[in-house]
């Protein structure tokens, strides 16, 4: 990319064409750089127009003054181009064209043909288009297929002319269950042996007794109480030798 130097502004390449938005606020200084009225329609005047970004946009400036901007698409598209020129210290600018139109004046800019990435020129990349593939024929001679099912037919033909040949006696013997036989002796029904229940033992639980403390074990003539019998705990039998409650 080439860059020459106008009025202070490092140039962009002027390869494509770029609409700008909002000339129609601008209107009467975009009429005086066309002289006014005096111009006829279809006069074009060029001149130089810098791009600084504010914000997400690029805005387009005529001698400092504001006269329109670049679309978000086209704002995203030479970001990085107009950035990578800041960086250095230099102020970006491009080719503007002015003419006479149907909206009034209206301008558009002549910037670099690059791609929305900052690449090469969009123009320039090589259509990369699929090959196909060439249908393969089966190369399976047709009467060889003829043939085949023929054959088939044939065997089915065969087999269901076998099946209607066999005699009909043979199968009707075959499918006549055979008479039991007089020796075959009849199992008597078996006595089944009756069961008497056993009755369930029952066991006598000792009734539960519970002693608060020893001082309600005396009071009631039990203690002491040995380990096993009713009211015996091991909280009323501290030293653990068996007997509760020990009368001294």
């Amino acid at each position: 990319m080439t860059e020459n130097s106008t009025a202070g502004l490092t140039m962009l390449d002027a390869e494509r064409s770029v609409v700008v938005t909002g000339e129609e606020h601008y209107q009467d200084v975009l009429y005086d750089v066309l002289y006014g009225s005096t111009t006829e329609r279809g006069q074009v005047r060029r001149v130089a127009v810098e791009l600084v970004p504010i914000g997400p946009r690029l805005e387009a400036r005529l001698g400092g003054q504001r006269v329109g901007e670049l679309t978000a698409l086209m704002s995203l598209r030479y970001g990085p181009t107009v950035d990578s020129v800041l960086r250095r210290g230099e102020r970006p600018g491009c080719v503007g064209r002015i003419s006479l139109g149907r909206r009034g004046v209206e301008m558009e800019l002549r910037l670099p043909a690059v791609n929305a990435a900052g690449g090469p020129p969009t123009e320039q990349l090589p259509i990369i288009t699929q090959a196909r593939k060439p249908v393969r024929r089966s190369r399976t001679p047709l009467w060889l297929g003829v043939g085949v099912v023929g054959l088939l037919v044939a065997v089915g033909v065969a087999v269901g002319a076998a099946r209607t040949s066999t005699p009909v006696r043979d199968t009707v013997a075959a499918r006549t269950p055979a008479a039991p036989s007089s020796a075959t002796a009849i199992p008597t029904s078996r006595a089944v042996p009756t069961t008497t229940p056993r009755p369930t033992p029952t066991t006598t639980r000792k009734p539960t007794v519970y002693y608060k403390s020893c001082e309600a074990a005396l009071a009631a003539g039990a203690a002491p109480i040995e380990k096993g019998e009713p009211g015996y705990r091991s909280g009323l039998d501290p030293d653990g030798d068996g007997v509760a409650c020990p009368v001294n």
